[in-house]
């Protein structure tokens, strides 16, 4: 069987919030890590496809709304973020998520990755809290990726996260696995 002339196949437009822990536990390997992950996640997405970014270290932070993935400065933009000090870790993913309800449309797929060592530090530190965000974001019909990065991450906390978020969790040790891992989902 083919499609006849008139069938078209269209791709819904995605919106890709990056949510990225700039924290202190986060400094060398950890954030270069995640920034690479993240220049790979905008490399390839569709050029109409929005990237929207938040870095939380004590606070949150956007540091990009919503804009089209074809924008040449996004890299530059993830390039520049800076290590802080504590993990805000709740306010990151609530930030992120309020990014994605600005621009959501019908039949948009709209996602959540959230790159971080998954160590709060900064309340709430309950993990009814996190589960209550993830629920609330899946009840949106989008999803909550979460990358656990290093050796010395909260695989518990990040795991439940992205159980109850609907999205997938990775844990991811080195570049290369981070970089193979991130390819793979997108």
């Amino acid at each position: 069987m083919e499609p006849d002339v008139k069938t078209i196949v269209v791709q819904p437009k995605c919106h890709i919030s990056l949510a990225i822990d700039c924290s202190g536990s986060m400094y060398g390997e950890k954030i270069d890590n995640a920034k690479e992950a993240a220049i790979n996640v905008v490399r390839n997405l569709s050029p109409n496809d929005l990237v929207s970014i938040v870095t939380f270290d004590a606070i949150a932070q956007v540091v990009l709304n919503p804009t089209p993935a074809s924008d040449g400065n996004i890299e530059n933009i993830i390039r520049s973020i800076d290590i802080g000090y504590t993990t805000a870790l709740h306010d990151g993913i609530s930030t992120g998520f309020q990014l994605l309800q600005h621009v959501s449309q019908p039949k948009m797929v709209n996602a959540l990755d959230v790159f971080t060592d998954g160590e709060p530090t900064v309340p709430p530190y309950e993990v009814n809290d996190f589960i209550q965000l993830a629920q609330a974001i899946r009840n949106q019909d989008m999803r909550l990726n979460v990358f656990g990065i290093g050796d010395d991450y909260n695989e518990q906390l990040t795991l439940q996260l992205a159980e109850v978020g609907g999205g997938k969790w990775e844990h991811v040790s080195d570049d290369d696995d981070l970089t193979t891992i991130v390819n793979t989902q997108i």
